[in-house]
């Protein structure tokens, strides 16, 4: 009976080990995932739709323009229609970000220091998306998004826009849109 007792405890370290070894390389292989998803998609990224196509079907803009025009950034307007599913899915749909799954994590997980207004879309209990309009761009990384979207809002009447996106950033007063 003792002999059994004894050789139980090695067996029970080593099935403690080992479940530990495995917890930490899935821990490891999502950390990694998360970065490289993480990542700005930049031009060569393959999203399911580009910014310029949207400038092209849903506003006109020659393709030669829109490609310019998305090259340097853009203005993203959140309004009261906005939902935060919307929001992710759509900056994901368009190539600002890799992953919705990322930015959500990047959303719940960078600091607002900016509190949100009346009408704010709720990320968290501590988190908002003021309803505005952001500079973005797909040469930003999903955290730096994340920033902009909790902390950089551009206050404008959302009522004259009915685009979600529109060429240049808002804060830019030398590129496409200095004329508003």
């Amino acid at each position: 009976m003792k002999l059994l007792k004894s050789n139980k405890l090695p067996l029970i370290g080593i099935l403690v080990m080992v479940s530990l070894l495995i917890a930490l390389t899935i821990w490891r292989g999502q950390q990694n995932s998360l970065a490289e998803n993480a990542k700005a998609p930049g031009n060569d990224w393959d999203s399911p739709k580009r910014i310029e196509d949207y400038f092209v079907n849903d506003m006109h803009i020659p393709s030669d323009e829109a490609k310019r025009y998305a090259d340097v950034g853009v203005s993203f307007y959140v309004r009261k229609d906005s939902t935060l599913d919307g929001i992710v899915g759509n900056l994901a749909y368009y190539g600002i970000v890799r992953d919705e799954e990322t930015l959500r994590y990047a959303l719940k997980h960078t600091n607002d220091t900016a509190p949100g207004k009346e009408g704010a879309i709720k990320v968290d209990d501590e988190r908002s998306i003021d309803l505005a309009a952001y500079g973005l761009s797909r040469n930003m990384d999903t955290w730096q998004v994340a920033d902009a979207l909790l902390n950089k809002p551009h206050f404008v009447n959302l009522t004259e826009y009915t685009y979600m996106f529109m060429p240049g950033d808002p804060n830019d007063r030398t590129g496409p849109r200095a004329s508003e």
